[in-house]
């Protein structure tokens, strides 16, 4: 009697193309080239301010667009990811503001009590408010408000277009609201992914700033006489590219 053959498994698709993590992974790369190389490019280009190397919190934060931009113009323009119809958009078959208007404040109320709610946490574990998480709610507040009024345009244009627009948030802002029917498994699945998006926007914009400065100052005649330093420093670039691309 023959052995049972194994089954054969196959990897999940991922949900975008490896061009768009290496054109994340080369405008990172060139922004810390720049960072590392200011104090030439100041002079070469007479800029004022000082001439050091940009490794402070604010440049950390750059790396986010120079990492961010080029993969959103490569997953639009390249792999044209909004055309994919496991979005659950149809372009071709808008609808009036006037049809969906209900839907979305509906949607707008679920989704800003969920960033209340994660805001409310935010201020009650005070562990948000020392160390390296005092960078992560400077940012956090200075955006809390574009995100806010930028969030109603948003909503309202998206829900025009997309086939199912009563998603999770939507059913946990009728859950608040009372006046329709929701599903209850779908406002747990809505909570679940924001508890872990509320975790990690604050832990990982915590730690941008102190890898990146690493990674900028590196000294690399320190490191060819001492692995340790050239493991510590690998680390941290490990952590400095999981950190901007996520």
């Amino acid at each position: 009697m023959s052995a049972e053959q194994p089954s054969v498994v196959s990897r999940p698709q991922s949900d975008v193309s490896a061009g768009v993590g290496l054109i994340g992974l080369a405008g990172l790369f060139g922004w810390i080239l720049i960072c590392r190389n200011w104090p030439w490019l100041a002079d070469l280009f007479a800029l004022p301010g000082p001439r050091a190397p940009l490794s402070g919190p604010y440049a950390a934060l750059a790396g986010l667009v120079f990492a961010g931009l080029p993969m959103i113009v490569w997953s639009v323009l390249a792999d044209k990811v909004h055309r994919d119809p496991a979005t659950g958009i149809d372009w071709g078959n808008p609808r009036k503001i006037s049809e969906i208007v209900d839907i979305s404040i509906t949607k707008m109320a679920g989704l800003w009590a969920t960033w209340a709610i994660i805001g409310f946490l935010y201020c009650v574990a005070r562990w948000y408010w020392q160390d390296a998480y005092l960078f992560a709610m400077e940012v956090l507040a200075a955006v809390a408000i574009p995100l806010f009024v930028l969030s109603i345009p948003y909503v309202l244009w998206l829900d025009r277009v997309l086939k199912n627009p009563r998603d999770g948030a939507w059913n946990f802002g009728a859950m608040l609201i009372g006046r329709e029917a929701f599903d209850s498994a779908a406002v747990m699945r809505h909570l679940r992914a924001w508890a872990v998006k509320g975790f990690f926007t604050a832990f990982m914009f915590s730690i941008l700033p102190g890898g990146f400065r690493g990674v900028v100052e590196t000294d690399f005649a320190a490191i060819a006489t001492n692995p340790a330093l050239l493991t510590n420093r690998l680390m941290e670039l490990m952590f400095v590219i999981d950190a901007q691309i996520g």
